[in-house]
């Protein structure tokens, strides 16, 4: 079993600027508890008087020292964030990224939400039935995927299952759905350590995606972290990454 973690960054509003992005964290069920363990490590140790279960690894919050990180001085954020980041890039897991330009649709009249989840769900099919035929290939025994996403509210969480269960059912333009099961599960990061994770692969595509770009330490830095979980966003059979790993939308040669 695939346990997918999915969560974003920015809005699909057009009402606000920037890139609307999202992310998912994908491991098998046999590597959880090793990564699982890896996260709490790393809480404990930055944070010894808290117990890892209440504390939240939340990208955001860490960059602006909030909340319970305002304890950090300003060189141990940076050192948390790389300690993050250092071990998705050695964890036995793979990255799938949405990318969209708001600002080059936003005459469309497009549901980016909408649009999003079905590019999302696509190379998420896509992305497993490659891993199953190695498996086949192999004499091993298919697996399939189970979708977790970051809840923000119950009518919203509804509301997202509802769409999202057309493309279980009906599939996409492109893909009919033989890699997904069940319905998408809505949880809180909070309590999940995977969820934060994938938090942290949303946020640093959101740094290393401004417009215009920056030149701040912490983009600096955020531009350095890409390259650590760089090699974990899927590729396909030839080694293609955009439109696999990562999709942008306007379409982007790559």
């Amino acid at each position: 079993m695939y346990l997918i973690y999915i969560d974003e960054s920015g809005s699909h509003s057009f009402m606000e600027p920037g890139k609307y992005i999202i992310s998912a964290l994908i491991i098998n069920e046999k590597d959880w508890v090793s990564i699982d363990n890896a996260v709490e490590e790393i809480k404990t140790r930055f944070f010894p008087d808290v117990d890892p279960l209440y504390l939240e690894l939340h990208a955001k919050e860490i960059v602006h020292r909030a909340k319970i990180f305002s304890k950090l001085s300003h060189e141990a954020k940076y050192r948390l964030l790389r300690e993050v980041y250092e071990l998705i890039g050695r964890s036995d897991c793979f990255i799938i990224a949405i990318i969209i330009d708001k600002d080059q649709v936003h005459d469309k009249g497009l549901d980016l939400e909408l649009w999003g989840m079905r590019f999302l769900f696509e190379r998420l099919n896509m992305a497993l039935s490659q891993k199953n035929r190695a498996l086949a290939s192999s004499g091993k025994d298919p697996q399939y995927g189970m979708m977790f996403i970051d809840s923000v509210s119950p009518p919203m969480d509804k509301h997202l299952r509802h769409r999202i269960q057309q493309f279980y059912r009906d599939g996409t333009f492109y893909v009919t759905n033989e890699m997904l099961i069940e319905d998408p599960m809505f949880i809180r990061s909070e309590w999940i350590h995977m969820c934060q994770l994938s938090d942290h692969i949303a946020y640093c595509l959101k740094r290393v995606h401004l417009y215009p770009p920056t030149q701040s330490i912490t983009d600096v830095n955020f531009h350095d972290y890409s390259h650590l979980i760089e090699p974990k966003f899927h590729r396909d059979e030839s080694g293609r990454l955009v439109g696999c790993g990562i999709k942008y939308f306007p379409k982007i040669e790559g």
